[in-house]
Order: C-alpha cells, then sequence, then structure tokens
C-alpha cells in the first residue's frame, strides 16, 4: 500500500495511544506517518506546552522517541506538521491535501467525553474524506 497515515496529536493520552498504534499499523503496511497537532490561538489545549511551533515540534519529535519505545514498532518515515485554526477543520483539510489514506484519532482529549467520542475527534468522523480510526 503506498500513501501516508496521519495522526492527530494534541499530547493526551488517547492521543499518544492514537500515535503507538498509528507507528504498528503504518509499519504494518509500509507507508509513512505524519502527525499533525493544532493549535488554536484562543484555545490552547495544554498550558504546559510551548507556543512557538520549533519549540512544539521538539516536544512532538520526542514523543514519536517515546511512543516507538512504548509500541516496539519503528515506522521508518515520521513528519509532524504543526498548524493554526480550528482543531477538526484543520484536520480534514490537511489530511485532503497531503493524501492521507487514514487518520487516526484519539476518542477524546483533554476534555474527555462520557458518553462517545470528544468533539474534535466527531466533527474530524463526519467530515474527513478519507478512513478515520478512533483510538480509544
Amino acid at each position: 500500500m503506498s500513501g501516508k497515515f496521519l495522526v492527530a496529536f494534541d499530547f493526551s493520552p488517547p492521543a499518544k495511544r492514537a500515535l503507538d498504534f498509528g507507528l504498528v499499523v503504518a509499519e504494518g503496511f509500509g507507508v509513512s506517518l505524519e502527525m499533525v497537532i493544532v493549535v488554536h490561538p484562543r484555545l490552547f489545549f495544554n498550558a504546559t506546552l510551548p507556543r512557538h511551533p520549533r519549540a512544539l515540534k521538539e516536544a512532538a519529535l520526542a514523543e514519536i522517541v517515546s511512543a516507538r519505545e512504548r509500541s516496539g514498532a519503528f515506522c521508518p518515515e515520521v513528519r509532524v506538521a504543526c498548524l493554526k485554526g480550528w482543531p477538526s477543520a484543520r484536520i480534514v483539510e490537511h489530511s485532503a491535501s497531503c493524501g492521507a489514506r487514514l487518520v487516526l484519532i484519539g476518542k477524546a482529549g483533554h476534555r474527555a467525553s462520557r458518553r462517545g467520542v470528544g468533539l474534535v475527534a466527531g466533527q474530524v468522523l463526519s467530515q474527513a474524506l478519507t478512513n478515520v480510526g478512533v483510538v480509544p
């Protein structure tokens, strides 16, 4: 299979599980993996993380190293994209523009939903033009 898989990442525990799963699946299918982090200017998801894109990208690369250790998978190519805007809209736009065959997203980010998927995951599920996998 050619192409790439996309993992929506917000540094939450479900997003970390989605990254672990994404590494394993991408390795199994022999495709590249792209991690996309979307920062909303007013609704920044974690005050302990840096706001500057370069520092945010470095934190994401450290998460990739940690995920490789946790999962035991080594996906040869992992790229990180840091975007600004409304998370679900930017994830959907980016998945279409980069030609992602699969978008993996955590069930609920920092604002966990008890009943089902979170707001961003639900919007990505309903708007994406490609396959979406929701990781619990």
